[in-house]
């Protein structure tokens, strides 16, 4: 049965370039992506040229067709680990090892080429190159806190069947075949490399824009000054936790209010209550830990959310955020500034079964605790006093 290997070659680079190009305007248009998308990009051009020059293999030199575009090949397998650590913000595993497998690869698929000339040889040095960086690029994202994203998923596919498509090759590759060899093997190997390419080539551009969407969701749901959550957040939040899955008295939520901030702002200026504000802001991330959640609501107003609590973890959060609020200090110009804040908690109960109801508690709770003065909070269960 006679393949033509080549124009399966060349259909799947078209469908590559395409990718490639859309991928490259994502590049130029995407200011704050620039940096991660430039990893895919690079590596999908570096696979475009390869193919380009695999299909031009025998009307050029073997210069061009065999060692630059073995080097195109591994380039592309190692932006693609640069790519993904740089998207899960994650040092490289292995860098120099990677840079010296890069190299090796290259010195290899020389030493093949022209001095003991083997295109079996060949083969295993380019399938060791690429099991190498697909096991490290897997290993990464398996490590990543962003290892279920949907992208990366896919990601993580497309190289496992990579390592076994190179697998296979390693096992039924005849040494005494030659390049472009008609035969059903060679054919059924080329497709699922061109297959794998081309998938890889939309789940680049699904990386990027799914990177790019990211983004945009965090600028719209984050406060700039505060670097908290804000209100768009809150409500996301509340559709996404349903709050009936959660046992009773194991959820609680904190409304807090800044003492005296509007006499902050109108006695030492806007700036100095953005001062303020940040430093603020700082203690409340630092118990926004794991299960914990914090939104700026509006103003001087934040909420905390706990997720697995109990009246003593509640207090003991409550009281963290008090001593610290009051031992803390924002220098302004001259000025020492410190206050205080008075909050409103509240843990899930069966009448509280809803975000509102819960809302509305607290919000209610912390009315209440304003009414006793500065530096108090009430909770659902008891109410005290400092």
């Amino acid at each position: 049965m006679e393949i033509d290997i080549k124009t399966l070659f060349f259909m799947g680079s078209i469908v590559i370039f395409i990718n490639s190009m859309i991928l490259l305007v994502v590049w130029y248009k995407s200011k704050e992506a620039k940096f991660i998308i430039q990893y895919f990009t690079f590596s999908l051009l570096m696979t475009t040229i390869s193919s380009l020059l695999i299909i031009l293999r025998g009307a050029i030199p073997d210069f061009f067709s065999i060692v630059l575009c073995n080097l195109c090949f591994s380039i592309t397998f190692y932006t693609l680990q640069k790519g993904v650590c740089s998207y899960i913000k994650m040092k490289s595993p292995l860098p120099n090892i990677s840079k010296m497998v890069l190299v090796l690869n290259i010195i290899c698929i020389s030493y093949y080429t022209y001095i003991e000339p083997s295109f079996y040889a060949r083969v295993l040095t380019y399938s060791a190159m690429s099991f190498f960086y697909c096991s490290l690029s897997i290993y990464t994202i398996k490590k990543s806190l962003f290892k279920n994203e949907e992208p990366l998923h896919l990601l993580k596919i497309i190289l496992y069947f990579e390592l076994a498509l190179t697998i296979v090759r390693i096992i039924g590759e005849n040494p005494q075949d030659k390049y472009f060899s008609n035969n059903i093997y060679f054919a059924v190997v080329i497709i699922g490399y061109i297959t794998i390419a081309s998938t890889l080539s939309l789940c680049y551009l699904w990386i990027a824009l799914h990177y790019v969407s990211k983004i945009l969701k965090n600028q719209a749901e984050y406060d700039f000054l505060t670097q908290i959550a804000n209100r768009q957040a809150l409500d996301h939040f509340f559709f996404q936790k349903e709050l009936n899955n959660y046992p009773i008295e194991s959820v609680g939520v904190i409304w807090i209010d800044i003492d005296n901030f509007k006499f902050i702002n109108d006695e030492y200026g806007h700036y100095a209550g953005d001062l303020y504000l940040e430093e603020f802001s700082k203690i409340l991330r630092s118990v926004a830990l794991e299960k914990n959640y914090c939104f700026r609501y509006g103003g001087d107003e934040f909420i905390l959310i706990c997720l697995s609590v109990n009246k003593k973890t509640l207090n003991e959060v409550i009281s963290f955020l008090q001593k610290k609020v009051e031992t803390t200090a924002v220098f302004y110009k001259d000025t020492q500034i410190q206050t205080t804040i008075s909050l409103g908690a509240a843990l899930n109960t069966t009448e509280i079964n809803t975000w509102q109801k819960f809302l509305h508690t607290t919000d209610e709770l912390l009315y209440e605790a304003k009414k006793l003065g500065k530096n108090r909070f009430c909770k659902n269960y008891t109410l005290s006093k400092r």
